[in-house]
């Protein structure tokens, strides 16, 4: 360095140090100087003895940072070496270890913590025997157990014991050993903590912004933990060597599904290989619009209908995003239309697509379509496919809404000298509906081709040829009208169906001989009595025309009768007329009326429990 003599301040550095002659001198008689750096006035700083680094001690540059000073801080790699000798001179790091050795023997322990493990008292402990270990890592095993005692990680178990878990041994490719612990029947009585875990993705957004950043970790970090004392009971492991008991250990992480990638094996593959090599980034919350891009993938759902993998693939979507996508608007791109119109508020599904709507009505989103060709998703959602799915959305639902008994061929040949169809076709090519009819005008944007075959939405148009044969086919097994309307507009659909449908169910004849009113219940047949007056059935006539009423009482064993002329139809004068009877023929063991007023009142009742009768009702008419 050089100084200026006049000004005592540095103004340049000439070249690189190597070599320092003189770090620090014990010497009474010091050569020093007053020199001025970066703006601070420093007093008695040491002249130089000839060496070609100049040092500064750290109280120097605490004084110096004090007072403000001017300079640019950067990292050397730089060496130091004495005078004369290749050993380069001691860090401040290697001292740190040399004058403060206890802080860095043994593991450690984490201070003003006690880890506790809730223990379920209702579930019975249980005590494993030991799994002997071979005689060939019992050498291994010793000193193993020896240092983790004297790095006071595990503590020997004296007396009984009510858990026990078996040390299992995993051999090391360079010789070594693991030692660990099968606790499988001592985690099923603890009690598991709930604690809300961020994620990664969860870090990064709170990271947004900041500019300095620590890293902090423990040596053997799960062993620095420190159990209480009514915790260590379940954690006690056999050995043999006896009983120990050990702290919490870590669990080892899954394989990324993508390391695990099949090579590709063709041209289309390689490209969509290097599709893969996409551009990392996390949720703008500045954005203008937020887009999720979604399309289904025909390897990873190999065993999803086709027709429900863009379903699938928009709910795995918006449920990895949750976080992102939940609580916000935003669009949902998909490369095939009919998903619009599913999607649209105007539009009534049938049971199974609402359904799919309601798993997604949580999110606000609005679906906009792009074709297939522009569809960015990455290759783990979508693999090489040269069709556009659009294409094959539609054939899967034309497929699976024909009726089984006509086949889909049958169907393509009647659309193609069907003129309704074709006029359709023609419309759905062109976009002209001013010659349509007005049925069809109205659901203009609901319709959908592929080849000769037209779709609403998810529903096949049936030629007018056959719709007899469709008809029959819904309406078999005669489930009435609204379980044939429903088998009908799940798959097929044509201009006044549900009028059809009606049309059909009332001319049907089996359905018009089970559709009448409701048929009065059979008759109940009574069982004959086993002697004379032991049955007996009672009732009413109409009054005659002198006013007066008839009591009827009727023997089931003989039909046997017995008439009895009433002024009044009350409970007393019934009474009093049964009364007379019973006196000159005998009690009977029941009595059969209808639901009558004067039957089924209070001082009815009472006078037949009070003869020990059984009182039989019954529906009028019937009795």
């Amino acid at each position: 360095m050089l100084i200026d003599p006049g000004k005592g301040n540095i103004r340049q550095v000439t070249k690189d140090d190597d070599f320092a002659f003189t770090l620090q001198s014990n010497g009474r008689d010091i050569p020093t100087v007053d020199i001025e750096l970066g703006g601070v006035r420093l007093e008695g700083v040491l002249v130089d003895s000839g060496s070609t680094c100049n040092v500064i001690d750290r109280a120097t540059w605490e004084t110096l940072k004090e007072k403000k000073v001017k300079c640019v801080s950067r990292k050397s790699n730089r060496k130091l070496y004495s005078y004369g000798s290749n050993e380069p001179l001691a860090t401040d790091e290697e001292n740190q270890l040399r004058d403060f050795p206890e802080c860095f023997e043994g593991v450690g322990k984490l201070k003003g913590f006690l880890a506790k493990l809730h223990v379920d008292t209702s579930v019975k402990p249980v005590a494993q025997k030991l799994r002997p270990p071979p005689y060939g890592l019992r050498e291994k095993i010793e000193p193993k157990l020896k240092e983790l005692v004297n790095c006071d990680i595990i503590e020997p178990v004296e007396g009984p014991t009510p858990w026990a878990s078996p040390v299992v041994v995993v051999p090391k490719p360079s010789g070594d050993i693991r030692l660990c612990v099968n606790m499988r029947k001592a985690k099923e009585a603890i009690v598991r903590g709930r604690h809300p875990i961020p994620t990664v993705d969860e870090i990064l957004y709170q990271l947004n912004g900041s500019k300095v950043f620590s890293k902090l970790d423990l040596k053997w970090g799960f062993h620095q933990f420190e159990l209480e004392q009514q915790s260590r009971v379940i954690t006690t492991f056999i050995t043999h060597k006896g009983l120990y008991r050990k702290g919490i250990g870590p669990t080892e992480s899954r394989v990324d599904a993508v390391v695990c990638a099949k090579e590709p094996t063709n041209a289309e593959e390689a490209k969509s290989k290097l599709g893969r090599a996409e551009k990392l980034a996390y949720l703008d919350r500045n954005a203008e619009a937020t887009k999720l891009i979604t399309d289904a993938s025909p390897e990873l759902n190999a065993d999803t209908h086709k027709q429900e993998e863009r379903y699938w693939d928009w709910c795995g979507g918006c449920a990895r995003f949750h976080m992102y996508l939940y609580g916000m608007e935003f669009i949902l791109l998909t490369d095939h239309k009919p998903l619009e119109t599913i999607y649209s508020t105007s539009y009534r599904n049938s049971t199974r697509i609402e359904r799919w709507v309601l798993r997604l009505q949580p999110y606000r989103f609005r679906v906009q379509y792009v074709p297939g060709k522009q569809n960015i998703a990455d290759s783990l959602s979508r693999l090489v496919d040269k069709e556009e799915l659009s294409e094959e959305f539609i054939r899967f639902v034309a497929e699976t809404s024909a009726p089984g008994a006509i086949p889909i061929k049958e169907t393509e040949r009647q659309s193609i000298t069907d003129p309704e169809i074709s006029q359709l076709q023609e419309c759905i090519s062109t976009g002209d509906w001013d010659k349509a009819a007005p049925q069809y005008k109205q659901v203009r944007n609901e319709f959908s081709s592929l080849g000769k075959l037209v779709l609403r939405v998810t529903r096949l148009l049936i030629p007018r040829r056959p719709r007899e044969r469709v008809l029959d086919l819904a309406h078999e097994g005669h489930q009435g009208l609204v379980k044939t309307k429903q088998r009908l507009r799940t798959k097929v659909w044509w201009a006044e169906i549900d009028k059809q449908v009606e049309n059909r169910c009332k001319t049907c004849h089996d359905c018009q001989l089970v559709g009448l009113p409701t048929p009065p219940e059979p008759l109940r047949h009574t069982e004959f009595p086993s002697q004379p007056w032991i049955d007996l059935a009672a009732d009413l006539m109409v009054p005659l025309p002198s006013g007066e009423y008839v009591l009827v009482v009727v023997n089931y064993y003989s039909r046997y009768f017995e008439v009895d002329m009433l002024t009044s139809v009350t409970s007393t004068k019934v009474i009093e007329s049964l009364d007379k009877i019973f006196c000159t023929h005998g009690l009977p063991q029941s009595l059969n009326t209808d639901n009558g007023s004067q039957f089924v009142s209070d001082k009815f009742e009472r006078f037949l429990e009070t003869n020990d009768i059984e009182h039989r009702t019954s529906t009028p008419l019937w009795l």
